[in-house]
């Protein structure tokens, strides 16, 4: 074969390749733009937010619910091994929640009374929580560059974002708030229990975040008032893209992947 024949080949060769590289790449960023919308549409974040107030709502809210599922799912396949690997954990433990949730009529029917804390005169409030634990997401996806830093930072901002929703709930729905906290609670045990497990053993608690991590729950304090960007116009995924592309497995975490 001749050295043209050669070269005309690996241009072909080198052109498809970059070819099913950009096919991938669009078929990610649609994926990307897919889960944005779902994200948005299950915290009913919107000019017009549709909060489910009856057995009816609850039923549409949960196929919203599951179609963002399986939206995300097929996204896994975007993600390099580790973050799959992470990405698969959340999606079995969301599977979980899902039908604790959505598959059960008294669930349903729990979740409706609960909703029933969001009223027009503190909906804005919880959307001032929600706008500062993006900001907070967004400081760990865009500015903590230090691999061995992540997970720290996500478990802490988990604990000080739950301790949040529960001082919210306190505040706002007092009468509902003990059963409330259990619900939810069971909820993200389903859902995130092995992820807390593998990725927050060495921070299991808020008190142990702020005695062992002053540093980084300072910072974290700080980031949540750092945009003013409305909801609507944000991305919640871009900032999760972001620390997934840093992410990488302690030692310890790997071991007990692979097992």
């Amino acid at each position: 074969m001749t050295s043209g024949i050669k070269c005309t080949l690996i241009v072909i060769l080198l052109c498809a390749v970059a070819y099913v590289h950009s096919q991938e790449d669009e078929k990610c960023s649609k994926f990307q733009g897919r889960a944005d919308r779902y994200f948005k549409k299950m915290l009913f974040v919107g000019r017009e937010p549709k909060i489910p107030r009856n057995e009816t709502a609850i039923i549409s809210y949960c196929k919203q619910v599951r179609k963002g599922y399986n939206m995300v799912k097929r996204y896994q396949t975007c993600l390099k091994p580790f973050p799959s690997q992470i990405l698969g954990l959340v999606l079995r433990g969301a599977k979980e929640s899902m039908k604790y949730v959505c598959d059960d009529k008294s669930h349903r029917k729990e979740v409706i009374n609960y909703l029933g804390c969001l009223r027009s005169n503190n909906l804005g409030k919880a959307y001032t929580m929600l706008e500062r634990a993006l900001n907070v997401l967004d400081y760990i996806g865009y500015n903590v560059t230090d691999g061995h830093q992540l997970l720290p930072y996500i478990c802490c901002s988990y604990h000080f974002i739950s301790d949040r929703v529960k001082r919210f709930m306190e505040k706002e729905c007092p009468a509902k708030s003990a059963g409330a906290e259990k619900f939810i609670h069971g909820v993200i045990n389903l859902a995130a229990k092995d992820i807390i497990d593998l990725g927050c053993a060495r921070t299991p608690s808020l008190q142990n975040c702020e005695e062992r991590q002053s540093e980084i729950m300072q910072r974290i304090k700080e980031a949540r008032f750092s945009s003013s960007t409305s909801l609507e116009e944000r991305s919640f995924v871009k900032p999760v893209l972001a620390i997934a592309d840093r992410l990488s497995p302690p030692e310890d975490i790997s071991k007990r992947l692979r097992s």
